[in-house]
């Protein structure tokens, strides 16, 4: 599974890679991709990291509908997402025949 790392990227350069590295991997034939967020911090001690919140919402967008099936966090690992991927598109059909 590819990996991409996100956690100290600023929002515009976090959605660059990511849009890079969800049609890379889609491209491979990759089953899912591991997005690396990091899980932030409030002075309440609670997860509010910016990329860990707005990972989820950017794959929603529609020039990512076409190449994400599902999101979820990792188990275990609050400061990842797993990025379930829609596949390769159907190559065309052999009109020769």
């Amino acid at each position: 599974m590819m990996t991409t790392d996100l956690h100290s990227l600023t929002q515009a350069e976090a959605q660059a890679r990511l849009m890079r590295d969800v049609s890379l991997a889609a491209m491979r034939g990759e089953p899912a991709l591991r997005v690396i967020t990091g899980r932030g911090h409030s002075k309440k001690g609670a997860d509010q990291g910016v990329l860990r919140l707005a990972v989820p919402r950017w794959l929603k967008a529609p020039r990512f509908r076409r190449l994400v099936r599902r999101v979820a966090e990792e188990p275990g690992n609050p400061g990842a997402l797993i990025v379930e991927l829609a596949g390769r598109p159907a190559a065309t059909a052999d009109r020769s025949a």
